[in-house]
């Protein structure tokens, strides 16, 4: 099994997932109580994860549901399944096994009521899920409101709720990676859609320096009215 997993990432993705299909048919035949069955499950379930397979994901997380549904291995297995689920598209089954499936630890209180937003807002349930996200204060929650808002082109929330991100509230030192920069940018952009020239001055102020990107930084530069060629705002469309 090891060795098999050991050569998966050097395959094609279809090529890896014909290999651990393969070797689940041989765990298929253990004993399914045997805890090295339990462990191999495990690790098929991350290596389909990691090859962007959920649906093989899921197929091997649903033998390794626990017998006791009372149980915190019961619980961490639902939202482990509520996730793999929303990843295969499949928002409303997740949806239905979070809600069937009440949390008692409280981490898993919160990521049930996450991923239930998150699943209520790909099924284009705003209203719900912005209900879910009531009183959630990690940085996927407020990543998710901002999102709600900017469908529902709400540019005031939208920034209100990026700005409450720890990226924002507690700025790393040193250099930005993309994913960091992409983000000031996206603070940027809705915040030149909601007009807020306060906010753009002391983004530029803050960050200008740091988004390194040559394409981002002179289009940071256009949204904050640094280029007196382009306007300061974008689009309300």
């Amino acid at each position: 099994m090891h060795e098999a997993h050991a050569h998966v990432m050097d395959l094609t993705t279809d090529q890896a997932a014909q290999l651990l299909s393969a070797t689940q048919a041989q765990i298929d035949s253990m004993s399914v109580d045997d805890q090295k069955t339990i462990m191999l499950n495990n690790d098929l379930t991350a290596s389909f994860g990691r090859l962007g397979l959920p649906g093989h994901a899921l197929e091997a997380m649903r033998k390794l549901e626990p017998r006791d549904n009372t149980s915190e291995a019961h619980q961490n297995w639902v939202i482990n399944m509520a996730g793999l689920l929303i990843a295969d598209k499949q928002e409303q089954k997740a949806v239905e096994l979070l809600t069937n499936n009440k949390m008692q630890n409280g981490n898993n209180i919160e990521r049930s009521q996450f991923l239930i937003a998150k699943a209520q807002a790909m099924l284009g349930n705003s209203k719900d899920a912005s209900m879910s996200l009531d009183g959630l204060t990690s940085d996927e929650s407020f990543v998710l409101r901002a999102e709600l808002a900017e469908k529902a082109s709400q540019w005031r929330d939208a920034t209100s709720a990026l700005q409450q991100i720890s990226f924002f509230r507690s700025p790393p030192l040193g250099k930005l990676d993309a994913d960091q920069q992409n983000l000031i940018m996206r603070l940027s952009a809705d915040a030149a859609r909601a007009g807020n020239r306060d906010l753009l001055s002391d983004i530029w102020e803050k960050d200008g320096d740091r988004v390194t990107d040559p394409e981002l930084h002179k289009l940071l530069s256009v949204m904050t009215n640094h280029n007196a060629n382009q306007p300061a705002t974008l689009s309300q469309r």
